[in-house]
């Protein structure tokens, strides 16, 4: 990430040396009051330098500096006005409106700045919050628990602050919705990719009935591999994509971008993709068909920010040598675990890095309006949390670990050079308008903020 964060910093230092010197802007000001000041963050890796002494006003005014910063190098935000429907947030956008025992705010996202004022500031605040969380000691918080404070302010001064995408229209903004229901991961751009690519007109490889099919989101803070079963009929009706389970390997797996410049980046195989295809044997066994089967199971491998990043920084031969590394790992080595049937066997389809704008938020907003919505079915049957919804769809905020995703359905034509995309499924098609923020994600931002 070192490139993009070296293009924030430049651009921040503008912002900074433009500022009052009246107010202090530190990073205590960010974290729970009291929060001892030798406590690891964990990430960034550093301590506070300063007991906590959180203030939603000057951390917000911190963030603000990282968000007009990832404007300069991203272009401009876009106006959600034009949307054609309200919207809810995913994945980090969630978790900063509810905060295990602390708040939960997810169904009044305006409510986000008193929860914070409330818990974050009061007296002390950090040794309330650890007991609320059932915590013996600061020790025993998590890099997340330890953030929550500041990635919270950042989520909300994204949403509503000066730059924020629902400053002329916060009422917009509806909810935030969960990525998982009843332990199964429901909200997963890999699903959306495999809806638009078994669901399009005159796909010539889709006519299938139950086959598997695995799909490695390579993101920019871990590896997580799923399994699905597909049974589509070839002719762009709708597709059966069917999730089956998705598994990572834990705190050790930080990326595959971290093997790229390394001294044997073909250790990627042998730390992360070859453990993942073991672990799907291992722990997934309730599923007897899946077991059983003797397929040759499809594999695609597709990277987002973090590789991204990568090629910025190394170049496009590097990445490619790179990528065909681990193909050719997992068409002729990475049979899906030891207790596999012999004849199964595995080949690599797609291993590339993807696009931001006309793919991974694209496919993002796919899976999401198809699960809650169920928008591209003949005959729609909604769930609760898109009971509310305008022309029965949602915009989706998906905020990640590097980057942004802002996603929604607009009138008038695909215009790619403008951000606006088709989707076409099942013979239904909508015309979404998509953008990616490289830097404005959980965590770059964390870093951009703690780095001023």
């Amino acid at each position: 990430m070192r490139t993009f964060l070296a293009s924030i910093f430049a651009a921040l230092t503008l912002l900074v040396s433009g500022c009052s010197d009246s107010v202090t802007l530190s990073i205590e000001h960010c974290y729970p009051s009291g929060m001892a000041a030798d406590l690891a963050l964990t990430d960034p890796a550093r301590t506070l330098g300063a007991t906590g002494d959180y203030n939603y006003t000057l951390c917000s005014a911190r963030y603000e500096r990282v968000i007009s910063a990832a404007i300069v190098t991203n272009g401009a935000i876009p106006n959600t006005t034009q949307s054609r429907a309200s919207f809810v947030g995913i994945d980090s956008a969630h978790f900063a409106l509810t905060f295990e025992s602390v708040w939960n705010v997810t169904l009044t996202p305006a409510s986000l700045r008193q929860a914070l004022d409330t818990h974050c500031s009061s007296p002390s605040a950090w040794g309330p919050m650890l007991t609320k969380l059932g915590l013996a000691g600061p020790d025993a918080a998590s890099k997340f628990q330890r953030n929550q404070c500041a990635n919270s302010t950042y989520v909300n001064t994204m949403l509503g602050g000066n730059n924020g995408l629902f400053r002329n229209n916060g009422s917009a903004f509806a909810r935030t919705v969960s990525s998982e229901q009843n332990g199964a991961t429901v909200l997963t751009w890999t699903r959306g990719y495999l809806l638009q690519r078994y669901g399009k007109p005159g796909c010539t490889d889709c006519q299938v009935t139950d086959e598997y099919r695995i799909v490695i989101d390579a993101g920019s803070s871990g590896t997580r591999l799923s399994l699905y079963q597909i049974t589509a009929n070839g002719n762009g009706a709708y597709p059966q994509v069917t999730w089956l389970t998705t598994l990572k390997l834990g705190s050790t797996d930080k990326g595959i971008d971290d093997f790229v410049r390394t001294a044997n980046p073909g250790e990627v195989n042998t730390k992360v993709i070859g453990p993942l295809f073991t672990k799907l044997q291992t722990d997934y066994t309730n599923n007897a068909n899946w077991l059983a089967t003797a397929q040759n199971v499809k594999v695609d491998l597709l990277a987002t920010a973090g590789m991204r990043e990568a090629e910025a920084k190394h170049g496009k031969a590097a990445i490619d040598n790179f990528y065909a590394l681990i193909k050719t790992y997992i068409t002729n080595q990475a049979k899906t675990g030891s207790s596999a049937p012999a004849n199964r066997t595995s080949t690599a389809e797609e291993v590339r890095t993807i696009d931001g704008n006309s793919e991974e938020g694209v496919w993002s907003w796919t899976n999401l309006n198809d699960h809650y919505c169920r928008y591209f079915k003949a005959n729609p049957d909604p769930l609760a949390e898109c009971a509310n919804t305008t022309n029965g769809m949602y915009g989706v905020v998906e905020v990640g670990g590097a980057s942004t995703q802002v996603s929604f359905p607009v009138s008038g034509n695909t215009d790619p050079a403008n951000n606006r995309y088709a989707v076409t499924i099942g013979g239904k098609s909508a015309t979404v308008y998509n953008k990616t923020f490289l830097g404005l994600g959980q965590d770059l931002a964390r870093t951009s903020m703690a780095a001023q």
